[in-house]
């Protein structure tokens, strides 16, 4: 550690002290954001798959829910297919069941989601959004959850006068 803060310049070590203060800080609360997701979309599903009488609920909400939190492989990678398989065997109404809880869970996720993660950050639920589809876009898994923080803590650098990226809003 000694030769990392040797190499780091002096006029950018209080950004560097900032950066660790507000990881330190903004980490944690992230996470239990996407736990409490977690824990919502495993909730839906329990009760979704109870509704539908589908057995082993509680297991495969659980294994769902822990999938939902990879955005490439979200409820719609066990969902969707399986509501296809149900259609195919000529199961409608459990078909119908599946893409009900999965239309359900997603307008719910995408509602909610931006709304925590962003108060988490301090930052709006739509730019919470915008940043989180960026990153993911350009960065991959990385990129979703690293995104948002990285503008959250340009926001605070900002707020903080330490660099002048963001115009002030006039009053």
């Amino acid at each position: 550690m000694a030769f990392f803060k040797a190499q780091i310049p002096e006029s950018k070590k209080e950004i560097v002290l900032e950066a660790k203060v507000f990881f330190i800080n903004t980490l944690p609360k992230v996470i239990l954001s996407y736990g409490i997701v977690l824990c919502l979309t495993f909730i839906e599903l329990f009760i979704g798959f109870r509704l539908l009488k589908i057995p082993y609920a509680s297991v495969l909400a659980l294994l769902i829910a822990v999938l939902d939190i990879l955005p490439v492989l979200g409820t719609g990678a066990v969902l969707i297919p399986w509501g296809i398989i149900h259609i195919m065997t000529g199961n409608y109404s459990l078909a119908a069941g599946i893409f009900l809880l999965y239309l359900a869970i997603t307008v719910i996720r995408n509602i909610v989601e931006p709304k925590l993660i962003g108060k988490q950050m301090e930052l709006h639920p739509v730019v919470t959004l915008a940043s989180m589809l960026t990153g993911l876009r350009f960065f991959g898994i990385w990129g979703l959850f690293g995104f948002p923080i990285g503008i959250s803590f340009l926001k605070k650098l900002n707020r903080n006068g330490t660099v002048h990226i963001f115009k002030p809003i006039p009053e």
